[in-house]
């Protein structure tokens, strides 16, 4: 017995488009709705993404059709506000900024 036959109309028009495991890396990429970056505490440089081109690269996928993405950062208080560490804060803020740079082009997508 088909969906059709129930009364169940499906819109489905492939069987990759059900598959459980994606098949493709775009797919993948595509199935991804939120990102959460969680600082770990680590005490050196590069704990933080603040590659330009990788974001970048994130808004043109959402530009050309990929869903919305919500990217979250986690960090305690301590970790971004210690004057000892202060790279910390300051890779944050980087993030955060190309984060928004980019959430303008796709118009907050």
């Amino acid at each position: 017995m088909n969906l059709a036959s129930q009364g169940i109309e499906s819109n489905v028009n492939s069987v990759d488009e059900i598959s459980i495991v994606p098949k493709t890396k775009e797919t993948i990429l595509n199935s991804i709705s939120e990102v959460h970056y969680v600082d770990v505490g680590l005490n050196s440089i590069g704990a933080y993404l603040a590659n330009r081109d990788v974001f970048e690269r994130i808004s043109k996928r959402l530009i050309h059709g990929a869903r919305q993405l919500h990217f979250v950062l986690h960090g305690t208080p301590r970790h971004w506000t210690d004057e000892q560490r202060d790279w910390i804060r300051k890779e944050k803020d980087k993030m955060l900024l190309l984060l928004e740079l980019e959430a303008g082009k796709t118009k907050g997508k």
